[in-house]
């Protein structure tokens, strides 16, 4: 296999995790994002801690609570890093 087919399939494969993973919002409550992933709420916090995925604390009524991005999930099980990944995904994301 030479370097564009591996190119090719890589993008084919990252087309289809995002497709598998569309959900209605780019934000995600914590719940919703736990459910969404695969990590447990603990797992999910500590990469959220550790500045890996997205995630805020926003008040709402008279608590607050997390909410999660999406994109930043996908992302980082993707295993993004190597700057390839990263603009292939921009490139899917800009013709879908």
């Amino acid at each position: 296999m030479d370097h564009l087919q591996r190119i090719e399939q890589k993008i084919d494969q990252l087309a289809a995790v995002i497709e598998s993973r569309q959900a209605d919002g780019r934000w995600l409550t914590l719940s919703e994002a736990v459910a969404y992933s695969p990590f447990g709420e603990r797992t999910l916090m500590r990469l959220i801690m550790d500045g890996q995925i997205w995630g805020n604390k926003v008040t709402y009524g008279k608590g607050e609570k997390w909410v999660v991005d999406r994109r930043s999930i996908d992302e980082y099980i993707l295993g993004f890093g190597d700057g390839f990944e990263v603009k292939a995904l921009e490139i899917l994301r800009s013709v879908a």
